[in-house]
């Protein structure tokens, strides 16, 4: 799991999760030895983690990702860092949304920003 938790808002379509960067995780190892840094493609996971848990609590669907529309890693988050992902969800429609993220650590130093498109995949609840 590439998010420890997962808070909703301020707004409907906003969501902040976060993942505690921790030196045993496994897929550190030898990422940049002797800068050791939370791998990049872990961080658009944690985004699209944090976008499907908005959709699936909002929209009942499950959010897949279509398309990365543009993603730039600005900074590093290290071994005791916490990662915050800050999503807010626009144009929203049957079929899919659109996603502007803001990757930051420590006092608000950047990570990250992305804009991912997603598809939503509507629940079905068995009768």
């Amino acid at each position: 799991m590439a998010v420890d938790e997962v808070v909703f808002g301020p707004g409907p379509s906003e969501v902040v999760a976060t993942k505690h960067v921790t030196a045993s995780d496994p897929y550190l190892v030898g990422h940049y030895p002797g800068f050791t840094i939370y791998p990049g493609v872990f961080v658009l996971e944690t985004a699209c983690q944090a976008v499907d848990a908005l959709a699936r609590r909002t929209l009942a669907a499950t959010a897949e990702l279509a398309e990365i529309r543009w993603l730039r890693l600005t900074g590093p988050a290290r071994p005791g860092d916490v990662l915050r992902v800050h999503a807010s969800c626009d144009e929203i429609t049957t079929s899919g949304l659109r996603a502007t993220v803001r990757c930051t650590v420590g006092a608000d130093a950047a990570v990250a920003q992305l804009v991912l498109h997603f598809r939503l995949v509507a629940h079905v609840r068995a009768r």
